[in-house]
């Protein structure tokens, strides 16, 4: 499969025709990574925590200039997500660089909160311990946190979105490390998020920010992945989910259903990093997931579709009948 394909608008899509014929469904637009920077005042604890080696990573190994069109497309974003009929926005981390309150107010400027969305956040929002105990990200973004919880915990929470829920699990964590940037759910979050499930009745969609796999099948990386990554996907195994969307490796991938992952997994990569700038136009039926993928010209300033793709769900289907290899239908789309 060729990663370009020839632009084509969201009104046009054949595809998008047969997947509602008949079957209930909702739109989401699934983006993530941002990593928003912007000039902020340190303070001296700031020099004796890993911020001064994110700074070094990104002013001296130059990460940051892969983010350096942020502001042009989050404009062009904004315009996408304000103009289309998207039943919800769902952001899955990364929204920030260093964690900052700073860099939070940033994004919010220019993310259209007026909309309904979900959003849960990432390792980089929850870059050290202050981070998460500022609860910034939360306070700065609660509109796209409302929803419904157990015992007043933040997290996880359920959003109803027609007859589909959107559970969102935080599976970000401060890490001590210098280039540690693993997850965990932990287990209380765990089984929170069992209980919640066990009342939630209607097909359900997981927003997190790690992923289970990566786009060649295989585990993410020890420095990278999510600690409790097998527990978190028995869970979501065990209350037949429809799909996995997350964010943290910044090109877009996806797998379909397997027995023993009996729910689609999609990586909507990052909507800010060079060359790979992308956000997905995703529809989701009980029975299909349909990815639009919509990536941006820096040329034109806006965003244009490059592939559609439809990942069929199994969920009435015998094991027999699934892929028991597990089939990767895409890597990464470039420009």
């Amino acid at each position: 499969m060729s990663d370009v394909s020839t632009p084509c608008s969201l009104e046009t899509q054949p595809a998008r025709t047969r997947i509602m014929q008949g079957h209930n469904y909702i739109r989401i637009a699934h983006f993530s990574d941002i990593h928003v920077q912007c000039d902020v005042k340190w303070n001296l604890r700031d020099y004796f925590s890993k911020h001064t080696t994110g700074w070094f990573n990104y002013k001296i190994l130059g990460r940051g200039s892969r983010f350096r069109r942020n502001d042009e497309i989050l404009a062009a974003l904004r315009r996408e997500l304000e103009t289309n009929a998207f039943d919800q926005v769902v952001m899955t981390g990364d929204v920030s660089s260093f964690g900052l309150r700073e860099e939070f107010a940033a994004a919010a400027e220019n993310l259209p909160l007026q909309l309904p969305g979900v959003i849960t956040p990432g390792n980089h929002d929850y870059y050290t311990k202050a981070s998460r105990v500022g609860g910034n990200f939360e306070k700065t973004f609660r509109n796209w946190q409302e929803g419904e919880r157990i015992e007043a915990a933040l997290y996880p929470f359920a959003k109803k979105v027609g007859d589909f829920w959107i559970v969102a699990v935080c599976s970000a964590t401060e890490n001590r490390g210098f280039w540690d940037a693993r997850g965990r759910v932990g287990d209380e979050q765990l089984a929170r998020f069992d209980k919640l499930c066990e009342r939630l009745e209607g097909p359900k969609i997981l927003a997190t920010h790690y992923p289970m796999l990566l786009r060649k099948g295989q585990p993410e990386h020890p420095g990278r992945q999510l600690r409790d990554a097998d527990k978190l996907a028995k869970l979501v195994k065990k209350h037949k989910f429809l799909a996995w969307l997350h964010g943290h490796r910044h090109r877009s991938f996806w797998y379909t259903p397997t027995p023993k992952h009996p729910y689609a997994m999609i990586c909507s990569g990052s909507v800010t990093h060079k060359k790979r700038w992308m956000y997905l136009d995703i529809l989701v039926s009980p029975h299909s997931i349909e990815l639009n993928r919509r990536m941006y010209s820096p040329k034109t300033q806006s965003f244009y579709t490059i592939d559609v793709i439809t990942i069929p769900l199994h969920a009435n289907l015998n094991e027999s009948e699934c892929n028991t290899e597990g089939s990767l239908l895409s890597s990464s789309a470039t420009v």
